[in-house]
């Protein structure tokens, strides 16, 4: 999933430690490959804490902007029906949006890490 103005990883209804796992490769990937901003949405309510964890090393260059949360539809419920068991889900009511943004520093073009 992408947004108009920058790439968004949605988690579906993963929870942990399937939810930690993809965050972690999530997180690797875009401060690899250099992008400016970008979005994660989950509804595994311990992530907060993972992200503060694993942002809290600096060695990602990566901060995070701010959080919107929204209460879970039942749209999204059925988007998930075909990937997902209901158990997954049912007693999560929010969705999280984590916006974040690079601290790496450009030099010549090239992002330093």
């Amino acid at each position: 999933m992408e947004s108009s103005n920058h790439p968004v990883c949605d988690l579906g209804a993963f929870r942990c430690p399937d939810a930690t796992i993809h965050m972690r490769r999530a997180l690797h990937e875009f401060a690899q490959n250099g992008t400016a901003c970008f979005s994660l949405v989950s509804i595994e309510p311990s992530l907060p804490r993972s992200i503060e964890a694993i942002l809290s090393q600096g060695d990602l260059h990566l901060q995070l902007e701010s959080t919107d949360t929204r209460p879970i539809t039942d749209e999204d419920r059925e988007q998930w029906a075909a990937h997902f068991d209901e158990e997954d889900h049912e007693d999560c009511t929010q969705i999280r949006v984590f916006h974040f943004k690079s601290t790496a520093t450009k030099n010549s073009g090239t992002t330093e890490f």
